[in-house]
């Protein structure tokens, strides 16, 4: 059943809007909109960055891009178990910790994906001749038959 929606408005300091704005995002009690788009006519101030914020905010769109581009070379896994427990961990780590933390394992899984990736694209060309080689072996299958076997000497046919 859906019920009418109460708007509220949240007003605090810089400092506590970040970690705020995650656990009410964790706790999925509130839709959340922000309100400094064109057109809402709330005439609420721009917030503006400090200069580590903005840093921040630039790597973490890195890092993020770094991320999707190496998750577009595997299939959707399947939710950890514990996914709100590992949230909830996280939402406590200031945001450089985690920056740096994402860093580090993208940069140790970047060269092994980008290695998977050229393996599984090997493979997927391979699988994509096995047909003709099919083909092939089940004409060479009855003159394989006939043939001697003979030690040291290799067997070469010549198909049209």
């Amino acid at each position: 059943m859906l019920l009418p929606m109460t708007k509220v408005h949240i007003i605090g300091t810089k400092d506590t809007l970040e970690p705020t704005l995650r656990t009410l995002h964790r706790l999925g009690v509130l839709q959340i909109e922000d309100v400094t788009e064109p057109g809402r006519g709330l005439g609420l101030p721009k917030i503006t960055l400090d200069a580590v914020t903005l840093t921040q905010r630039e790597q973490i769109g890195r890092l993020v891009t770094r991320l999707e581009s190496l998750l577009a070379l595997l299939p959707a896994p399947a939710l950890p178990l514990h996914l709100d427990q590992s949230y909830a961990e996280a939402s406590s780590k200031p945001t450089a910790a985690l920056v740096s933390e994402a860093k580090g394992l993208l940069d140790d899984l970047a060269p092994i994906m980008q290695d998977l990736a050229v393996q599984r694209d090997e493979l997927e060309a391979e699988r994509a001749s096995l047909p003709r080689y099919a083909a092939t072996i089940r004409q060479v299958m009855p003159l394989a038959a006939e043939l001697p076997e003979l030690e040291d000497y290799e067997t070469v046919a010549l198909l049209n």
